[in-house]
């Protein structure tokens, strides 16, 4: 049966491809009272408003666009430009320059556009719960695609005229806030300049990385030439204003976990006491975990992901899919059942179950399930499983009972005499 895997998706398919490479390796005064005079215009309409019911419809609003492919909606709603302003305003560059990298990057960006091509053919986008309602409003939104699992976390706000929208936003897998990308983009750009009077109008973490950008390109050579010792030893060599940049910790976990188990061990500590409260270590944790096939570790990473995203019925698909593996089937249904208690039209949890009912043969649930699926999606659940063995099935009573009002369409009668063969072919082959 084929569901959709974990998606580790990152601010790189947000991104031109040059600043890809980048990424890999790696507000003054009048900015402060022009934000002052806009919260104290946004309080005055705030008074009038339920946050609950604003923000709620909002971003149901903003899920269900997502996942009719609708990408304006998310464009509309999220404006680039303030975060942009409020990082190149202040650094003492020429204007020509600034107004060069603004333009570049509202020629390049569609976020939401991004969005939905991450969701491929087959993924979805869900909103999970709100955050901070009342102090820094945000939103948690699961995405799910072919490729696997992950978070967004929309930083909400209010306009002038009490509108909600998206005023910047953080995707778990990246590691940071669009904002901070902007802010490191723009320094980048900065670091062939020969006149560098510009210095001292940088954030400080931002000077360190123009006073150490020629090593961080040479440990970006050597992760290249897969020589991650020595890439690792040359990050462990930057100062400590460099190591603390999430970033940094970030590459150096994927070196690390190129060297051997206790190097990687060590770094992802050492990133889990920089930044105790950032879900991207349990997602990179999981990834690599699900590629070594670690099952108990991988639930142990589940866990640890549940607790800082503050919980997601999808988790327990995972989970469930651990088991699977495992035939445990049993323990798989558990964890079925309690994903479609809070989720049940997460189609995902649904095919798992019809699996785990036919390779029960419980038949007869299965076809209970069958009438809920096509009263949900208007799809005949049975020629979804055609290919997938199941043969005792297709001759039982349940399934006749169903087949009489809900017959498969020609192309699956085509499948599943090809798959009913082809188990023949196998079973005489194993009596030989």
């Amino acid at each position: 049966m084929k569901t959709p895997g974990h998606l580790f998706f990152n601010m790189r398919s947000l991104i031109p491809i040059g600043i890809v490479l980048l990424l890999i390796i790696a507000s003054s005064s009048a900015c402060k009272q022009k934000k002052e005079a806009a919260d104290n215009a946004t309080s005055a309409v705030v008074m009038e408003h339920d946050y609950d019911q604003i923000y709620n419809e909002f971003v149901l609003q903003m899920e269900e666009a997502v996942n009719r492919g609708d990408a304006m909606f998310f464009n509309r709603h999220f404006d680039a430009v303030p975060l942009v302003n409020d990082i190149v305003t202040p650094i003492k560059v020429n204007q020509t320059l600034k107004d060069g990298f603004r333009a570049g990057l509202q020629e390049n960006l569609d976020v939401g556009e991004q969005i939905i091509n991450s969701l491929g053919q087959t993924g979805h986008y869900k909103f999970l719960h709100l955050t901070g309602l009342h102090e820094a409003p945000a939103a948690i939104f699961r995405l799910v695609a072919a490729e696997g699992i992950n978070y967004h976390e929309l930083v909400l706000e209010l306009n002038e005229n009490g509108e909600p929208r998206v005023k910047d936003f953080y995707i778990y897998m990246g590691g940071i806030k669009f904002s901070q990308t902007i802010q490191r983009l723009f320094t980048a750009s900065l670091t062939e300049l020969e006149d560098t009077s510009f210095y001292h109008s940088l954030p400080p973490e931002e000077r360190s990385f123009i006073k150490h950008s020629k090593q961080i390109d040479e440990i970006a050579a050597l992760v290249t030439d897969s020589k991650h010792k020595k890439a690792l030893q040359k990050i462990d060599a930057l100062p400590e204003k460099m190591l603390a940049d999430k970033m940094i910790q970030i590459m150096r976990i994927n070196v690390a976990h190129n060297v051997n188990e206790k190097t990687y061990q060590e770094a992802v500590k050492e990133f889990k006491k920089r930044f105790p409260s950032d879900a991207v270590v349990e997602l990179m944790q999981l990834d690599f975990s699900l590629v070594d096939k670690k099952y108990p570790t991988i639930l142990q990473h589940i866990d640890s992901l549940e607790f800082k995203i503050g919980g997601d019925p999808y988790l327990h698909v995972m989970r469930a899919d651990i088991y699977r593996t495992l035939n445990k089937l049993d323990t798989t249904e558990l964890y079925l059942r309690k994903c479609l208690d809070k989720e049940p039209e997460l189609e995902p949890a649904l095919w798992s179950m019809v699996d785990v009912l036919l390779t029960q043969e419980r038949y007869q649930e299965a076809v209970d399930l069958f009438k809920e699926i096509k009263e949900m999606f208007n799809v005949n659940p049975a020629e979804f499983v055609v290919e997938d063995g199941y043969r005792k099935f297709w001759d039982s009573q349940p399934y006749k009972t169903w087949e009489t009002s809900n017959p498969l369409d020609s192309a699956a009668q085509e499948k599943l005499k090809r798959s009913l063969a082809k188990e023949i072919d196998v079973q005489a082959v194993k009596k030989e």
